[in-house]
């Protein structure tokens, strides 16, 4: 599927409030309350149409899920993507529906632009934007989410009931898939007109009911949970030949043979805690996790030996799936990871593997002034390369 190629007139697409540095924003509301931000979006209707949006859904490459409030069968009805045309042109007269896409940013680069906003929150902590198209009194219920997350009306109005941060919730019924709460205490209560945002810390429980049909735009970043980071780590320890074993307390003569001891069971709970000498493997874990893409690349895969693509006119084109990040492991060291792979670098490469990083596309001419600034031996150079080409971090359109 070939990205949407809308073009956007301004560099700027988000704005802060007055007064507000993005520090100060940083410092006193980031993962700890909720901020209003009115008219943070010039003409933001004109981002995305609501066709491009319906089409979108029908595409077997993207995520959608259409959630019906008084579905056919049930409650709370859940289609996932693709989504069929002749349901959604049936429903387009009717109420308490919600439309949502995932990873619009993947396909549309006026969405994909929107995100240069947010470069002051570190790239490797983003999910993805989601948009949703909602009918009058459209939601998908009261919940809490376990990530942050800026809210942006595009278009129509939306009013949303917000609970304190942290605030103990009840879920509505434990048997549902919905994971609806029950009603709680409403600490702000907003409604969202074109272009203005809510930005949300994690965990705090919200409801969004449209008033007037349109859409929102969600930027969320990635917020993953312990046992992910376990099952990597675990899979690591392998790798690393780096698996620990189970050592015994000492035993009393003539327990139960069938009883494991307090001692045992001490020994069992404090084995992970223990492994002081794991620290880095934890780390290299973090960073595997954080840099795993969100779907399959997109971009085609580069064919060309790396010494050939150098002296080539191909432009390499930075896959809108790929992840990157980089962690100084020591004075000498540098962990690089991109797309769920771990590299050790020198730290002499840190300039280079910054640019790397960072640009969205690769020319000849480029790679040749860079190879020749960065005084890195040809080798080296060609090496680190190698290693965002092979990886799919650049890719061919």
């Amino acid at each position: 599927m070939q990205r949407n190629k809308q073009k956007t007139s301004s560099n700027k697409m988000i704005h802060f409030p007055k007064g507000l540095a993005k520090q100060q924003f940083l410092d006193e509301y980031w993962q700890k309350k909720p901020l209003l931000f009115n008219k943070a979006m010039e003409n933001s209707a004109q981002l995305i149409s609501e066709q491009s949006l319906f089409d979108l859904s029908l595409d077997d490459e993207v995520e959608s899920r259409l959630l019906i409030e008084d579905g056919p069968d049930e409650p709370w009805q859940l289609y996932h993507g693709p989504q069929d045309k002749n349901q959604l042109d049936d429903l387009k007269e009717c109420s308490n529906w919600t439309l949502l896409v995932q990873s619009v940013n993947l396909w549309h680069s006026g969405c994909a632009k929107l995100l240069a906003d947010f470069a002051f929150i570190p790239q490797w902590r983003l999910d993805d934007i989601m948009i949703s198209y909602s009918t009058q009194g459209g939601s998908v219920g009261p919940h809490v989410d376990h990530y942050d997350v800026f809210l942006i009306q595009l278009s129509g109005t939306r009013r949303w009931c917000v609970g304190e941060p942290d605030a103990k919730v009840e879920l509505l019924d434990s048997d549902s898939s919905s994971q609806h709460i029950k009603p709680y205490p409403i600490t702000m209560d907003e409604q969202l007109s074109p272009g203005d945002m809510l930005y949300l810390p994690p965990n705090t429980a919200h409801h969004g009911i449209t008033i007037e049909p349109g859409m929102t735009l969600s930027v969320g970043f990635r917020s993953p949970a312990l046992s992910e980071l376990m099952m990597i780590f675990a899979e690591q320890m392998i790798i690393d030949n780096k698996e620990s074993y189970y050592q015994d307390p000492p035993f009393v003569d003539g327990s139960s043979s069938t009883e494991i001891s307090a001692a045992a069971m001490t020994k069992a709970v404090n084995w992970f805690s223990n492994l002081t000498d794991y620290d880095s493997l934890q780390r290299k874990a973090f960073g595997i996790l954080q840099t795993q893409p969100k779907q399959g690349l997109i971009l085609d895969p580069v064919e060309l030996d790396i010494t050939e693509l150098v002296q080539s006119n191909i432009i390499l084109e930075r896959d809108p799936c790929a992840r990157v990040a980089w962690y100084q492991a020591n004075e000498t060291e540098i962990w690089l990871f991109v797309n769920g792979e771990h590299f050790n670098r020198p730290e002499s490469e840190k300039d280079l593997i910054n640019f790397f990083s960072t640009a969205p596309r690769l020319t000849s001419k480029q790679l040749t002034s860079k190879q020749l600034s960065s005084g890195l031996s040809d080798n080296k150079f060609l090496i680190l390369l190698e290693i965002f080409v092979e990886t799919g971090f650049f890719g061919l359109k």
